[in-house]
């Protein structure tokens, strides 16, 4: 029981029993402390967490202070938090888990925001199967968010299916989703459109090196991917050709060292899918995505736009721009410095397609270009006291200006920060559009992440062509060195990223400007 003092009680009061579970849980080297303590005293208060705050001055029933000693000592055993809680957050759900299923992590939600988008643009009803689906948080949440797709799962394991049962009943699914106990695709039929799977990858030679916590408790089966932690995802690779549909997408999750041989793989096997890596918020390449266009064309997507060019100049472009946007769209568009892709900024499902369109990480946010300079008020909890002087000297131009972001903004357009970038460009055709389109979008450079950012719109085409709605060709953008990034979120002013302007053009504003 390392790191528990025998002669330590539980204090009774609340906020003293978090806090000295907080202390055992640092002690022990857990990695969220705060977090693991927080989960386990909502558990037994039947209090959310945030309500431990506003009861912190509660006092814990005598039965209270055991429950919770004694999983504070269990999970200081290794045991996981979330089997010992009975449950485990899985991007809009939470599904219950115990030791018959491997408990979901945040890495798999690419799969669902990945699936997601191809969905949106797929023909018709889709036909999902989720493959070893373990609790079942896949196909739960694919059968949410798609109410007309057909949802299979499978699993080799009796044990996990019942988990995966209890929790689609659990949200009104179990007659969308229909289980089925099978070795992968074996005792299943048919062609699917889209196939999701979160097998087993860790390396035989490797499990004795996982964390106690995985290692002890978690199920094997669930973890052993064989000799090199790849067999069992070669294995459904194989059965792909039988299996997938035309157009269909497979989506699967592995070991980032894995991948590239997988996707190897994938092309043996699907010579004439699109195969290609898709990315976890790490960087890490954690993705298989093989998708079969119609007729096995490599350059057909299933689900992609149809993505229609119109001249700046064209009476039809703004009106076509709006509604592209209003309908959760992207559009590609020239500015004052290279062509940028945007959507409504408060879209979660286009800010969605947008990082997908562009396989940006989603660890990095979109900046906001405004048409005028009071549109900031749409981004900006508030303006900081520099930022009339700023815009009035140097807006429209190349300047972005960091500012406290407004608590009703999406979490994924900042990333899940407390800031945003905001910018006024000097291109009157991008800001007629902005203007027209509500005052402000969510716009990043028009280019595949790790690409050069476009000049032109033939530049863009050749990235996002099949991932954007509408292309807007104004010509060549004047290009050359990007936006100066100015953050006056602090105490001081504090030049991120020297650009269009220098430091003293900056300072005749900003004196104290730290560069």
């Amino acid at each position: 029981m390392a790191g528990l003092d025998q002669a330590e009680n539980c204090p009774q009061r609340l906020r003293d029993a978090l806090r000295w579970a907080i202390r055992l849980f640092a002690a022990h080297q857990a990695d969220t402390p705060r977090l693991d303590a927080e989960l386990l005293l909502a558990h037994v208060t039947e209090l959310e967490r945030v309500q431990l705050l506003t009861r912190w001055n509660d006092c814990l029933t005598d039965t209270q202070v055991g429950q919770f000693s004694a999983l504070v000592r269990r999970a200081l055993a290794d045991e996981p938090i979330a089997y010992l809680v009975g449950e485990r957050a899985f991007y809009d759900i939470t599904v219950e888990v115990n030791p018959a299923v491997l408990i979901p992590r945040h890495e798999t939600e690419h799969i669902v925001e990945q699936a997601l988008v191809w969905a949106a643009g797929h023909p018709g009803p889709v036909r999902i199967i989720d493959v070893g689906t373990g609790s079942g948080a896949l196909a739960i949440v694919l059968a949410r968010h798609l109410s007309s797709a057909q949802v299979w799962a499978t699993d080799v394991s009796p044990a996990a299916l019942a988990v995966a049962q209890q929790n689609a009943r659990r949200y009104g699914l179990a007659e969308r989703i229909r289980f089925q106990e099978s070795d992968l695709l074996g005792a299943i039929d048919g062609r699917w459109d889209l196939i999701v799977a979160n097998l087993p990858y860790v390396d035989q030679d490797e499990l004795p090196q996982l964390q106690p916590s995985v290692r002890q408790y978690e199920p094997r089966i669930a973890l052993d991917g064989g000799r090199g932690g790849t067999l069992v995802i070669e294995r459904l690779i194989a059965q792909l050709p039988e299996r997938l549909a035309c157009p269909g997408l497979a989506l699967l999750e592995c070991d980032p060292r894995q991948a590239p041989a997988l996707a190897e793989a994938a092309r043996q096997a699907l010579p004439r899918a699109s195969v290609d890596l898709r990315q976890d918020l790490a960087g890490w390449d954690r993705l298989v995505r093989i998708e079969l266009g119609e007729g096995h064309g490599p350059q057909c997507h299933a689900g992609a736009e149809e993505t229609t060019v119109l001249a700046v100049q064209d009476r039809a472009t703004v009106t076509r721009a709006v509604s592209v946007i209003k309908r959760g769209g992207l559009i590609v568009l020239p500015t004052d410095t290279v062509y940028g892709v945007g959507c409504d900024m408060r879209s979660e499902p286009a800010l969605t397609r947008l990082y997908a369109a562009k396989d940006r990480p989603r660890n990095m946010p979109i900046p906001v270009l405004v048409a005028d300079p009071d549109d900031a008020r749409q981004v900006a909890e508030s303006l900081p006291d520099a930022f009339p002087s700023l815009a009035q000297r140097f807006w429209p131009g190349a300047l972005t200006l960091i500012v406290p972001r407004r608590p009703d903004l999406p979490p994924i357009l900042t990333a899940g920060g407390d800031t945003v970038a905001v910018r006024l460009p000097d291109h009157q055709e991008a800001r007629a559009i902005i203007r027209a389109a509500g005052g402000a979008l969510a716009v990043t450079s028009a280019n595949r992440s790790g690409r050069p950012a476009p000049a032109t719109a033939e530049e863009a085409l050749e990235d996002l062509r099949g991932r954007v709605q509408l292309v807007i060709d104004g010509g060549r953008c004047p290009g050359g060195r990007p936006s100066s990034i100015v953050d006056l979120t602090g105490e001081h002013p504090r030049l991120l990223r020297l650009g269009a302007l220098d430091v003293e053009q900056l300072r005749e504003v900003l004196p104290d400007l730290e560069a």
